[in-house]
């Protein structure tokens, strides 16, 4: 996560990007500087960019410009293609109407966290997320 806020990123999918009804990808900012490789980059740093991994594309900001995760709290959407949001992850300070949000973010860097059990989605994200010391992004714990 960053530190700060830096406003409300809104970002697509790349043209011809599927996610099947139970699938998942995984989305990393900065590819060349994960140790791992993920399915999609959210590319913050043009100079930083790895040409072997497909971008998200920038679709405008809510409001300001780019895309950071505040540390105190934020809020996470997944939007179908009318916009109506089909998943959406709270946590720390962060709100959004309907849904509880995870107590905390993460506790140090390298730490995300996940669904479990997977698949299952109450709203509640102090039940639905875990935090994961040892993420396994894109596999199962």
């Amino acid at each position: 996560m960053a530190v700060g806020e830096y406003g409300s990123g809104l970002y697509r999918f790349p043209t011809g990007t599927v996610l099947p009804a139970g699938g998942y990808l995984v989305v990393g900012g900065q590819a060349n500087s994960l140790d791992f490789v993920p399915d999609l980059e959210l590319l913050i740093d043009p100079n930083l960019d790895d040409p072997t991994v497909p971008n998200m594309v920038p679709a405008g900001s809510w409001e300001g410009f780019g895309f950071a995760l505040g540390n105190g709290g934020d809020e996470v959407l997944l939007l179908d293609a009318a916009g109506q949001p089909v998943d959406v992850l709270v946590y720390g300070d962060g709100s959004y109407s309907g849904v509880i949000p995870h107590p905390g973010g993460v506790a140090a860097p390298g730490h995300s966290l996940e669904r479990r059990p997977p698949g299952v989605d109450t709203d509640d994200c102090s039940r639905d997320f875990v935090e994961r010391y040892d993420p396994t992004p894109g596999r199962g714990p």
